[in-house]
């Protein structure tokens, strides 16, 4: 009798536990679990997965259909969970993978296509270095002048200039060194354009999905 009260106490412990890190408290013997947001029916479901503390906790698209208050909840929570225990996070939505986990694998018709942190994926599979250019002017001009000093770069220009006359100008270059400063001396020298940012754009996970 004595270690059955123990163990009752114990799984008592653990559900309050699990309750607070999941931040349930507040919904407690109060609302069937069927009444609850799609959120709080997440956490839930997060809470009745680790209950039992598992060596490893599968989740399946923990964060879709949620309004962006519970996706930074959910976010939370998974973070939380950093260290307690392996957590393993299927999803297609990818940007909420690159925050959230520490290693990626990619599976392609069910075989695995890529694995590793993000950064050893960026540097595996995504081979151009991508900057974004805010620049008034005639763009056919700044494509010719960049084009001609920087061999290799592709210059893209499309997009509609705003009222105030800028417009942003992607620019790709295989070369593996950062052409930051260089694309910016060249522009900011030449007449007849006015350059207001320039910032070099990390590639995603979606473009290394993509790439895989």
């Amino acid at each position: 009798a004595g270690d059955g009260r123990r163990q009752r106490v114990h799984v008592r412990q653990r559900v309050d536990e699990v309750m607070d890190l999941c931040d349930l408290r507040r919904k407690a013997r109060r609302k069937l679990i069927g009444s609850l947001s799609k959120g709080y029916r997440q956490r839930v479901g997060i809470a009745d997965a680790i209950l039992a503390r598992p060596d490893v906790a599968i989740l399946d698209e923990p964060t879709i259909g949620l309004d962006p208050h519970q996706v930074i909840t959910i976010r939370q929570l998974l973070a939380q969970l950093r260290g307690r225990m392996t957590t393993i996070i299927s999803s297609h939505i990818l940007p909420e993978i690159e925050l959230s986990c520490d290693r990626v694998i990619i599976i392609n018709n069910g075989r695995v296509v890529a694995i590793g942190t993000p950064a050893e994926l960026r540097r595996e599979f995504v081979s151009e270095r991508s900057y974004v250019m805010e620049v008034s002017g005639d763009a056919g001009s700044l494509s010719s002048l960049l084009s001609e000093r920087f061999q290799g770069l592709k210059v893209n220009a499309d997009e509609i200039p705003g009222e105030d006359g800028f417009r942003k100008v992607t620019l790709r270059s295989e070369l593996p060194e950062d052409l930051s400063e260089a694309l910016l001396a060249a522009a900011v020298t030449a007449k007849d354009f006015r350059v207001r940012s320039l910032f070099r754009r990390e590639p995603t996970l979606e473009d290394v999905f993509l790439a895989a």
